[in-house]
């Protein structure tokens, strides 16, 4: 425990129990849809687990019992019964939507469709009512009669409870009507009965033509708006694909797509716009009212439209029902508890903010109010006093121009507490709850109509006897699959085929470096000849064959460690079984193992003089293959095994090294000891590399040339050869080693196979925030608006108006409904700065957190003026294009001869051109080169007024918002766009300019307080200092000011974390990432999707935010998908926009959206705006940017009418204006350097980071510290086997120099190589956030070069000291000060050369197994070319510089000549015996005087390839924008 500690691997404080589900029960029904809202971390998504059967133990303990049907989950098989579509989006990036779709669907249904008939069981069911109708003589599809029948017969239902309570099921569970149901669903009856009952809505008619077929997947991909995309290919992070709401439709279509009667979503709105939403969950609710589904549905930030498609809600809070029953009731039973709903909030958000204190006295009732003596609603006396302190003495005045009397009456009463001192008796925020959770949830289950009743029911449930055997849709525990295992072998080997036959990438640059390193090779080991120095090439060029086939199986760890993240989630699913997906990743491999195989033997077999017979080259070739097969299932064993990257990666890496030393070659098979030769009997190596020198050296071509003089008479020369290395002489050792080869694979694979069954991804553990720090920080944020608060208030009240005019504090407010045309900016600056705008939105004064009011910044109006677009054309065909042109020609000359033969209409003689296939499709037409994705949009965004940036699916609003933030990387842009009426400088622009991207990117090492102050200290200026300071500006206090604005000081200590992995949640990570920009005090923010997936309660959080940056006369612009009344009312300008990026309103939004509404009502036919309904989806679906689902589309050009519009004009005209304005009135944007802060501090800073977040990655540096020592053991694996060779004897042979070169070799290459491996995954990710750091100009590229250079020296040096000593004396080298710390240094330099090595591939190749391939390729070359497999006097001279200009052949030389260069002795080698000293020089070119050279050569390597990499790093971009 004190280890660990130490380590900050686990600290006491935060290990103590945690309740996730308080006591929770409940009861769902099969025919209604259930929604499940809830505040972050109330555990919606565990409840979800726990009810579907998918929490593992790492989820926590869970007691209580959850029933389908009456069965305990133990009973059945929940994983085919329950369906549970996970929060998080994994998929892989190869496959198409519908692919992906297609193969969820095979594997959910089977080849031969569903169980059982659900048409005909719909249709049997409807005649049973009927019969049971007319014998009753009443109707029976009424009430709570139609579920109870439906649940007797195919449907299911849910009586779960956790905690303290327990129920098993629905006591109505009426089976009476069975046996006559189960004989009318007999297979002969299914036709007649489909005749018999008519279809009863559209669903059903449809279900009745798609059931049993695939257009259930073409169904669904319309339904949730993916129809489109179909054949895009997914994408990820670095490859361009779907985009991040189309990749959330796709999880929660992969799961609809399947038969399971009932479907658990959690989260499934990220990335809808509400149009989408709606549509989507009317289709669920039509689905589980005709099918008789059990759904229940976890939505973020569910508009009113789609709240009322829903017939029951679920609130929790902290684990607790709050409430469960009927939508109507709900707002009902909360007036009864005391809390109100206004008329103007959006239900879903008034119940997740009554969980909090805030809320609670924002909406408590008239009897809670006078119970705590609180204001009227509509008075915050906080925000007022908050207000007030910033208004001028005379703010009375501006009563008459607030547009609403709530907003004076808090005006008045800010003036009037100011007036009375009384702004320092306000409590900053409330803590405690009016009503607790608990009294909430008594409240329910003992007053509530619907909570009384359905705790009767589950306690009737639990006294009930148990029910009989399962019937459909449950499915019975032994059916573990829809597939046969054949099938799910075929259905995953398909796609794993697509998958690896996609990356094309990939492919090609496999074969090319196969080709590229075979003929090297080969030309190197030209044509040997036949003799005793000729041998030792030899077996030089197939030891190096066999290291090459192993070097292909590294690929293999990528890979598979990419796949377990699908694979968890299909296993959850029980899609199909390990097994499949375990033989599907070794078969896919096979064709190109044996492709590679058979380029690299057709190279180098015959360029290096192998004998000439085509039985030994088809040995050769099928060893080949053998080695390729066995060392990939070794490696693909380690990425399933292994739970991160890294791991795997230095566990590849030691394995490797084992191998290796063990392979016969790095050490002679009699020189390993005995209690280490085991080793040798189970590499594949050895069996690889016998098998390749026994088939050349038996064959006629050795056998028949006898041995040199001095060997035992008789004896062949191979046979010679074959026995100076100490490998046996009988061929049939090749078959031995190719069937232990063989049987190598077959067991690894069923490792994997096993591996993959057993393993548990990682979860996220829970984190809990240090009290005491938490009241600290709570403090110190109070203290500094307090001083801020005291600073505004006196500077108001101490100015002269008259003759201080220049520090007045001006407060303009836009009247409501004002346009767009007023002139001028209602703001006046001060000489600091400073400046408050109140725009409609703002002007009810809730809330009001002035989060920047006393830091500088330079005010900016942004104009962009007709804007266009492109981006070159995938689909472009060159061939398509001249036959397009061709065609078109041909046409224009029919046309001109026709008018020459008279024909007076040239258009009417041009034969219609026929459209392109792609176009006709849906796609891009292949003759267009470009596309174009903005068309000439216009706009501005002037200081203090919130813009909302909306549009559907693929309009270009992302597109947009990363062309005027200069975040492209790719296309041509077109227009202007202008920044104080100047033309943006990238460099000034990048520094006033803040972007919060639509994907949470940060260092996963970093607590949220770390990543705050690490941006706040690099892009604030230098005037801030670090520490507290009671005067001036400081970064702590300001950044837990932020954090207390975006709601994390409670996580301010919390590490990042991976997403989906450990750390913080998804909404958190959202708000982090804003946060690290509301630090910045940016000028002008730009925000893409701030409020996906937050819940309705953090989306608030975060839009009162940023209302607050933009009241402060900040420039912002937002785009978002699905708003909330509330937040889509508060922004003050809209700009809608199309596919295709054309203008379709941009104008004021207005009190109430009147503005808005009032533009669009004025075009004849626009349905008006129903009763309620959300301004903002109604805009949508009347212009066609979403679904028409609610309203009727209108059919018109909204982009036309949009650009013929006197609003169009007035925009125009007003965007000329501000231009010319501003170019009059202000400088062009200036700084003295591109970065904020110096060059030293940037490094310092960066430094800090990187140490901290080294310290804290214990998979990186343990591990690799670990396969130094403690993983393995790996300096006693070479005591082991090399114990006391380095003691070379005064007469010595070849086997003596053998192994101590051998020692070098392995000991720093392959210690090296895992230093490069596993040094990838973490600059990998880390390349990521630093494309985002680049583009804020947060600091100099070079500065993190040194600092990521600096940071791996203290963990270099440690690996070094742990690895050195131990195994310089166990072996015997020479015990002299001089050789121990020259070989200590030259280690050194090695371990730093790969590791600088390792980042820089990653920082020039586009994904990191490309970098590992290029690492192995180029490792590949540092073994051929070191001068140890063929010794330098051997190289052709041709190739003798590139022995000298690769950076392995300098360690080698260094460390063989400190151990050999001097020593004494003599060694006797092919008849002849010289001086040891001699013979290094002779047979390995080594100079013992130049050692010391060799330390400023690596040192040399060393500083060019870290500045390379960082000009790499910082000119080279794959983020593909």
């Amino acid at each position: 425990m004190a280890v660990e500690r130490l380590l900050g691997i686990h600290r006491a404080r935060e290990s103590r129990p945690l309740t996730i589900l308080n006591g929770l029960q409940g009861r769902l029904v099969p025919g209604r849809l259930t929604l499940l809202l809830g505040p972050p971390s109330c555990g919606k998504s565990t409840f979800m687990r726990a009810i579907t059967g998918r929490l593992i133990p790492a989820h926590g303990k869970l007691s209580g019992e959850v029933r389908y049907n009456g069965h305990a989950l133990d009973e059945l098989n929940v994983r085919r019964t329950a369906a549970y579509v996970d929060q998080f989006d994994n998929h892989d990036p190869n496959l198409t939507v519908r692919e992906t779709l297609d193969f969820a669907h095979a594997c959910q249904t089977g080849p031969h469709g569903a169980r059982f008939d659900v048409p005909a069981a719909l249709a049997a069911q409807r005649l049973i009512s009927r019969a049971t109708a007319d014998a009753n003589g009443h109707n029976g599809n009424n009430g709570d009669h139609t579920y109870n029948n439906v649940h007797s017969t195919y449907s299911s239902q849910l009586s779960t409870t956790a905690g303290s309570s327990t129920g098993n099921g629905n006591s109505q569970n009426d089976n009476s009507n069975g046996g006559f149901l189960k004989a009318l669903l007999s297979p002969r009856q299914e036709k007649h009965l489909l005749q018999q009952a008519a279809p009863e809505d559209e669903f059903e008619s449809l279900l009745r033509q798609a059931w049993g077929t695939r257009v259930r997947v073409d169904i669904v991909m319309s339904l949730l708006g993916l129809s489109h995309c179909a054949d895009t290919l997914v994408g990820d992070a670095l490859m361009r694909g779907i985009s991040g709401g189309e990749r959330k439709r796709l999880t929660s279509a992969e799961m609809l797509v399947g038969p399971c009667n009932v479907v658990v979503l959690d989260e499934m709105s990220t990335g809808l716009d509400s149009a989408t939403l709606f549509t989507v969950v009317r289709w669920l609710s039509q689905a589980s009212r005709a099918l008789q589904l059990t759904m229940l549905v976890s939505l973020l930030q569910p508009p009113p439209e789609v709240f009322g498609l829903f017939d029951d809600v679920i609130l929790m809070a902290e684990g607790r029902v709050l409430y469960h029953g009927p939508v109507p009731d709900v707002v009902p039973h909360f007036r009864s508890v005391g809390l109100d709903c206004p008329d103007r909030k959006d239900v879903p958000s008034f119940l997740l903010e009554i969980t909090t204190p805030a809320g609670q006295r924002e909406f408590a009732g008239a009897e809670l109010r006078s119970k705590f003596n609180l204001p009227p609603p509509g008075v915050d006396p906080f925000s007022a006093s908050r207000a007030a302190s910033a208004l001028p003495s005379d703010s009375n005045a501006l009563l008459p121009s607030l547009p609403s009397p709530e907003a004076a009456a808090a005006l008045a009463a800010a003036n009037a507490s100011t007036a009375s001192g009384g702004a320092e008796a306000v409590r900053i925020r409330p803590k405690s709850l009016l009503v607790s959770l608990e009294e909430m949830e008594e409240a329910f289950w003992t007053k509530s109509t619907h909570g009384v009743k359905m705790a009767g029911e589950l306690r009737e449930s639990a006294a009930a006897p148990p029910p009989g055997g399962l019937a459909p849709p449950l499915v019975p525990r032994h059916e573990y699959y829809a597939l046969s295992p054949w099938e799910a072998i075929a259905a995953v080997t398909r796609r794993q085929t697509t998958l690896a036959a996609r990356d094309k990438v990939l492919i090609k640059g496999r074969i090319v470096q196969t080709i590229i390193l075979g003929l090297i090779t080969g030309s190197l080991f030209y044509d040997q000849g036949v003799s005793m120095n000729a041998s030792r090439t030899i077996f030089g060029a197939a030891f190096m064959a066999m290291l090459f086939m192993s070097f292909a199986g590294f690929l293999q760890i990528p890979l598979t460690m990419e796949l377990k993240k699908v694979w968890y989630k299909h296993r959850s699913a029980a899609f199909y079984p390990a097994y499949a997906q375990g033989i599907a990743l070794a078969t896919t491999q096979l064709p190109i193992s044996a492709i590679e195989a058979a380029v690299f033997s057709l190279i180098i077999y015959f360029m290096v003089g192998f004998y000439m017979q085509p039985g030994y080259f088809f040995t050769f070739f099928v060893v080949m293959v053998s080695a390729s097969m066995s060392t990939a299932s070794l490696f693909r064993f380690l990425g399933c095994v292994c739970p991160t990257m890294v791991i795997a990666n230095a566990a590849a890496g030691v394995s490797f090294v084992v191998l290796t030393l063990t392979s016969g070659f790095a050490i002679l098979h009699y020189s390993i000891p005995p209690w280490a030769i085991w080793a040798y009997w189970i590499s594949p190596f050895a069996y690889a590399l016998r098998c390749l020198v026994v088939n050349e050296m038996v064959s006629p071509k050795w056998q028949n040339v006898p041995a040199p003089p001095g060997m035992p008479p008789g004896l062949s020369l191979g046979d010679a050869a074959l026995q100076s290395f100490d490998f046996y002489t009988e061929r049939k050792w090749i078959w031995i080693g190719v069937g232990f080869m063989q049987g190598f694979f077959l067991l690894f694979t069923l490792g994997a196979i096993i591996s993959l069954h057993v393993q548990q991804p990682e979860v996220p553990a829970a984190q809990l925030p240090d009290p005491e720090e938490l009241k600290r920080a709570r403090e110190r944020a109070q203290e500094r608006r307090a001083r801020i608060a005291e600073r505004q208030q006196s500077e108001v009240k101490g100015a002269d108006t008259s003759s201080k005019k220049k520090e007045e504090l001006v407060v303009a407010v836009r009247p409501a409904g004002s346009r767009i045309s007023a002139p001028g900016v209602d703001v006046e600056r001060t000489s600091h700065g400073k400046g408050l705008v109140i725009s409609p939105s703002a002007a009810a004064l809730q809330d009001f957190i002035d989060i920047s009011s006393s830091l500088p910044f330079t005010p900016i109006t942004l104009v962009f003026q007709d804007l266009k677009y492109w981006v070159p054309n995938p689909a472009y065909s060159r061939a398509a294009a001249k036959k397009a042109a061709k065609v078109q020609a041909e046409a224009n000359q029919a046309a001109i001869d026709a008018h020459a033969g008279g024909s007076k209409d040239v258009e009417a003689a041009k034969p219609a051109a026929a459209p392109a296939p792609a176009a006709r499709a849906g796609g891009p037409p292949p003759t267009q080169e470009r596309l174009q994705l903005l068309s000439g949009i216009t706009g501005f965004n002037e200081p203090g007024v919130l813009l909302a940036l909306m549009g559907g699916s693929g309009a270009g609003k992302t597109t947009l918002m990363d062309v005027i933030a200069g975040r492209k990387t790719i296309g041509t842009i077109g227009g202007t766009i202008t920044v104080n009426g100047h033309a943006a400088d990238p460099r000034a622009w990048s520094r006033v300019m803040g972007y919060v991207e639509q994907f949470d990117i940060h260092t996963p090492a970093q607590t949220v307080v770390e990543a705050l102050q690490f941006s706040a200290r690099l892009r604030l200026p230098p005037s801030f200092s670090d520490q507290q300071a009671r005067e001036g500006h400081h970064v702590k206090s300001y950044v837990e000011e932020v954090l207390e604005i975006v709601d994390l000081l409670p996580q301010m200590g919390a590490l990042v974390g991976s997403p989906g992995v450990s750390g913080l949640s998804t909404e958190a990570r959202k708000r982090l990432t804003i946060a690290v920009e509301l630090v910045a005090n940016p000028s002008c923010i730009f925000l893409d999707e701030p409020t996906s997936g937050l819940d309705a309660r953090a989306a608030s959080i975060v839009m009162r935010a940023v209302r607050n940056v933009a009241r402060n006369g900040r420039t912002v612009m937002v785009t978002i998908h699905q708003p909330s009344i509330e937040i889509f009312e508060a922004f003050d300008q809209l700009l809608l926009i199309q596919r295709g990026g054309r203008t379709t309103y941009f104008g004021p939004v207005g009190r109430n959206s009147d503005d808005l509404i009032a533009y669009f009502s004025a075009v004849p036919g626009t349905p008006q705006l129903p009763q309620g309904f959300n301004p903002a989806t109604w805009m949508l679906e009347v212009t066609g940017g979403s679904m028409a689902t609610v309203l009727d589309r209108l059919d018109v050009d909204w982009p036309g009418l949009y650009d013929s519009s006197q609003l169009a004009k007035r925009n125009d005209e007003r965007a000329r204006y501000l231009v010319q304005s501003g170019h009059e009135d202000n400088e062009p944007l200036k700084v003295g350097n591109r970065y904020a802060m110096p060059f030293g501090v940037q490094t310092r800073v960066l430094l800090r980071k990187f140490d901290r977040a080294y310290w804290r990655s214990p998979g990186y540096n343990l591990v690799r510290l670990g396969t130094t020592f403690l993983v393995r053991h790996v300096p006693f694996v070479y005591a082991a086997i090399y114990w006391g060779e380095g003691k070379v004897p005064l007469q010595a042979n070849i086997g003596n120099v053998q192994a101590v070169m051998g020692i070098m070799f392995s000991s720093s290459n392959f210690i090296g190589m895992t230093n490069l491996m596993s040094v990838m995954p973490v600059v990998g990710y880390e390349r990521v956030v630093f494309y985002r750091e680049r583009g804020a100009s947060m600091y100099n590229p070079f500065a993190y070069g040194i600092a990521i250079a600096l940071v791996e020296l203290p963990y270099l040096l440690a690996q070094t000291i742990l690895f050195v000593p131990a195994i310089y004396w166990m072996i015997g080298f020479q015990p002299t000060p001089e050789a121990f710390f020259y070989y200590f240094i030259v280690f050194l330099e090695t371990i730093a050369f790969y590791t600088i090595f390792g980042q820089t591939l990653v920082y020039i190749t586009p994904a990191m197994p490309i970098a590992q391939v290029v690492g192995s390729g180029f490792n590949f070359l540092f073994n051929v070319f070191n001068g140890f497999v063929i010794t330098y006097p051997d190289i052709p001279r041709g190739w003798r510089w590139m022995n000298r200009a690769v950076p392995a052949t300098w360690i080698l030389y260094g460390l063989g000549t400190s151990q050999l260069g001097d020593r004494e002795g003599v060694i006797t080698y092919g008849g002849e015996t010289v001086p040891i000293p001699e013979f290094m020089s002779e047979r390995f070119g080594y100079s013992y005087a130049l050692r010391w050279w060799v330390v400023l050569i690596l040192l040399a390597y060393i500083r060019v390839l870290r500045v390379g990499s960082v000009v790499a790093l910082a000119q080279w971009n794959f983020l593909r924008r």
